[in-house]
């Protein structure tokens, strides 16, 4: 969500002394898009850490349950998680982990 603010913000600039909105159409369509490729690759690093935990004889349960404090301490962590979101939810991490 950040990242859509952000390039949000530049291209509203743009957009103010061009007269062009289209940049922010473009840039806020991209934003999104990368939003959903960086939980991808979040997903991706997770696998391989509880690969390499699992490799190196430690239970990826400690993982877990890192996650799971994490959880405890944010005030929104449902198990489903929005298209904007950069990272998995919590609980699907821990899922993951688990498994």
């Amino acid at each position: 969500m950040q990242l859509i603010i952000k390039a949000s913000m530049v291209s509203a600039i743009i957009a103010y002394f061009t007269g062009d909105i289209s940049s922010i159409v473009a840039s806020l369509s991209t934003s999104i898009l990368n939003a959903n490729y960086t939980r991808e690759f979040e997903k991706e690093a997770d696998e391989y850490a509880k690969a390499k935990m699992i490799e190196e004889g430690v239970s990826p349960s400690h993982l877990a349950d890192f996650f799971i404090k994490m959880s405890k301490n944010q005030k929104n962590s449902s198990s489903s998680h929005g298209y904007f979101d950069s990272h998995p939810s919590n609980d699907e991490r821990i899922r993951m982990l688990q498994q």
